[in-house]
């Protein structure tokens, strides 16, 4: 199983982006929160996500700022949304950050334990090209690695 984050595909974060007042407008509507309290939202509140998907489309596909990620659920509270810096003041766009370690951690003992370290090594090593150990190599380039913050 896993969960949907909405990150922007811009150098900017996604509340600095030019959101259309829609997007804050079918939220509002829904549950009457402000467009204040909707940029406090969890980038994977399912409001959210459908807010966006709304006036997008269910991937995003008309949003020239916005696009959708998935990871598995069990990082729920294990991953953090990161800005990698390219050039002086210019960034890449979003990325996530799952914290390996502290995953594992949470989950060891359990009876899924093991197949949950074969997932993120899976997703890791061949949907983001990144290798368990990467960070602690000589030649290390970190834009490579903002999938994870730990290692294994």
């Amino acid at each position: 199983m896993s969960m949907t984050i909405i990150l922007s595909k811009t150098g900017e974060f996604l509340w600095d982006n030019q959101i259309p007042s829609l997007v804050f407008d079918y939220i509002e509507q829904k549950t009457g929160l402000t467009k204040n309290d909707t940029m406090k939202l969890k980038r994977h509140d399912s409001l959210l996500i459908e807010s966006f998907r709304h006036t997008y489309g269910q991937y995003l596909e008309s949003s020239q700022y916005a696009h959708l990620i998935e990871i598995p659920y069990y990082c729920h509270d294990m991953y953090e949304i990161v800005r990698v810096p390219c050039y002086l003041s210019k960034f890449y766009p979003e990325s996530i950050s799952i914290d390996i370690e502290r995953c594992l951690e949470f989950h060891q003992g359990q009876p899924d334990y093991h197949g949950i370290k074969d997932e993120l090594r899976r997703i890791t090593t061949y949907q983001f090209g990144v290798k368990a150990n990467d960070s602690l190599k000589h030649n290390f380039i970190h834009q490579r690695f903002n999938i994870i913050k730990n290692t294994y």
